[in-house]
């Protein structure tokens, strides 16, 4: 596993053939796209947002709610902050066209995040699918 720096690490690739550095690549992009879904900049630009969401995308809320794509596009630009702190961010291939990112989020609503980034032929990554779990409180 390497380390990236600022709670970042990304996970080896053996599997994937010679390429090394092209699976270095996609990890690295899909964790700068996980970022960018973080960012209140992004967070509030739907063009943005629909640039790094897949058009299928779906999210299982920490809230219980299912969310699609169009709802992401239709509240989140209108509340794009995010209550807490992202760290511990980790990405790994599942598939050569899959990769997972993990992280937590800390704060008064504390919860693990789980991400699947997809990519269809030379494409850019988008976001699949995330999932948030509410830790327990302390």
């Amino acid at each position: 596993m390497q380390h990236l720096g600022m709670g970042m690490t990304r996970a080896g690739s053996a599997g994937y053939g010679p390429a090394m550095t092209q699976t270095d690549d996609d990890l690295t992009e899909a964790l700068a796209g996980e970022r960018r879904l973080l960012d209140p900049h992004c967070r509030a630009d739907p063009a943005c947002l629909r640039a790094l969401l897949h058009p299928d995308f779906r999210e299982y809320g920490a809230s219980g709610n299912v969310w699609t794509r169009e709802d992401v596009l239709q509240r989140l630009p209108r509340n794009p902050q995010i209550n807490g702190q992202a760290s511990g961010f980790h990405a790994e291939h599942l598939s050569p066209e899959v990769i997972q990112v993990t992280f937590t989020i800390t704060g008064a609503r504390a919860s693990l995040r789980s991400s699947l980034w997809v990519r269809q032929g030379e494409g850019p990554w988008q976001m699949r699918f995330h999932q948030a779990t509410l830790l327990p409180s302390t």
